[in-house]
């Protein structure tokens, strides 16, 4: 089943504007895609990394749907950062979870400053993964997390 949103995305001409969900679960080991979706197969089933309460320590990955795009554009809002984390982009292969490429580092957070990170070398992948490492004692709380897409 295509999730909703990646739906609406081929058939639309002006692109598309949403919040980054997923399950907010960290993840050990290889990532699966019930990893993103909660074993629902549909993206926007999920719930908002936005709002989600803190992140601790660990691996979490968002599928950000961009079939029929050129470019996108994640923005992030951290309320709380508390030590260390990393946080990359990265096109999939057609399973939809094999990194394509290489990442793309999305701008480092400070707490209560927005950051947008623009990818604009999109080669038709219906997703893209946004991944976040929290590292031991540190803590991420996101107010706001959107991306969109053209």
């Amino acid at each position: 089943m295509i999730p909703t949103r990646e739906r609406q995305l081929v058939h639309a001409a002006t692109g598309w504007q949403g919040k980054i969900t997923g399950t907010n679960v960290a993840v050990s080991g290889t990532l699966a895609r019930t990893d993103l979706d909660g074993n629902t197969g549909s993206v926007s089933a999920t719930q908002p990394l936005a709002g989600a309460g803190s992140l601790g320590p660990g691996t979490y990955y968002y599928a950000i749907p961009t079939a029929g795009c050129s470019a996108l554009d994640v923005t992030l809002r951290a309320s709380t950062v508390t030590g260390t984390h990393t946080i990359t982009l990265y096109a999939t292969l057609s399973d939809n979870i094999t990194i394509k490429g290489t990442a793309t580092s999305v701008t480092a957070l400070t707490a209560n400053t927005q950051a947008t990170t623009s990818v604009t070398t999109l080669r038709g992948e219906r997703i893209w993964i946004l991944k976040i490492v929290v590292n031991a004692a540190s803590a991420l709380v996101f107010d706001q997390a959107d991306a969109s897409a053209l």
